[in-house]
């Protein structure tokens, strides 16, 4: 995983997150940081997500979400990613 992105989860720092990942500090507009999972997406992006929808983080689930993304043709939907959660 990105150190970087690591030290921005691992401190839920979204004052850094929002100026490190975003062109347009999402914070400034009263918005978060939203971050989907694709073919294309790498680990740290299903961690990022696990935690900021309040699943633990596990290497099951984050391979079991992985793959999946790996697997698909587009981004997984939120209701997606949540069934293969709750299957694991």
């Amino acid at each position: 995983m990105n150190e970087m992105l690591e030290q921005v989860i691992n401190r839920d720092d979204t004052w850094l997150a929002n100026r490190v990942y975003s062109g347009v500090p999402a914070d400034e507009f009263g918005l978060h940081q939203k971050i989907g999972i694709g073919p294309m997406s790498g680990k740290s992006n299903v961690i990022f997500w696990l935690r900021a929808n309040g699943f633990d983080v596990t290497d099951n689930v984050v391979n079991a979400v992985f793959n999946a993304a790996k697997g698909a043709d587009r981004m997984l939907t939120d209701d997606q990613i949540d069934a293969i959660v709750r299957e694991q």
